[in-house]
Parts: structure tokens; sequence; C-alpha cells
């Protein structure tokens, strides 16, 4: 499962940009045809940073092309096992295990 991160300071954390972001992905979660669980948005705060990462699951496809280029999102590794799922299918929290879904 690819992953990818966009990092906030910690201060836009609540930010309109953030908001943006989150409601971005939203229109790309109701509107893409993969399947349940695969498509997942998380957010967490690494201990001793000033940041606020958002973290996107999205399998491959052409469909999240234009978001990962608006969102300015990177390819990263699996976010940590603490993470919260913000928006997804409850059975996404499934990606956070090493064994995936």
């Amino acid at each position: 499962m690819p992953w990818y991160r966009v990092r906030l300071p910690a201060g836009q954390a609540g930010s309109s940009y953030y908001t943006g972001i989150k409601d971005l992905f939203n229109r790309l979660f109701c509107s893409t045809p993969a399947p349940a669980g695969e498509l997942a948005m998380f957010s967490a705060r690494p201990v001793g940073t000033k940041f606020h990462d958002l973290y996107f699951a999205i399998p491959a496809g052409h469909y999240a092309e234009a978001f990962i280029r608006v969102a300015a999102a990177k390819p990263c590794e699996r976010p940590p096992a603490d993470a919260i799922l913000e928006i997804g299918h409850s059975d996404a929290a499934a990606l956070l295990r090493e064994d995936g879904l």
C-alpha cells in the first residue's frame, strides 16, 4: 500500500490549509472506486517535534494523482500505530498494522 504524508507545523493543525487538505481528501474518498478500507487519512504528532503529520493511504491509481499534487503529499513509510483515523472506513485502522488489511 503506498503511503503519502503532508507535514504541517503544529500551529497549522487547525488552519484553513489543514481544513482544505482534509476537505479535498474527503471529496476523493467519497468519489473513488477504491475498495473499502484501502483509502484513508490519518494524523499524528510525532513526539518531540513541532509538526503535525497527515498520512494518506492511497492505493495505486490515476484518480489520486491530482490530490497528491495539490496537497504536495510526499511518499513515506507507514504512519505510527497510534495515528488517528480521520477519514476512512473503520476497517482502515488495520492499515497501521504490519500485516495490513
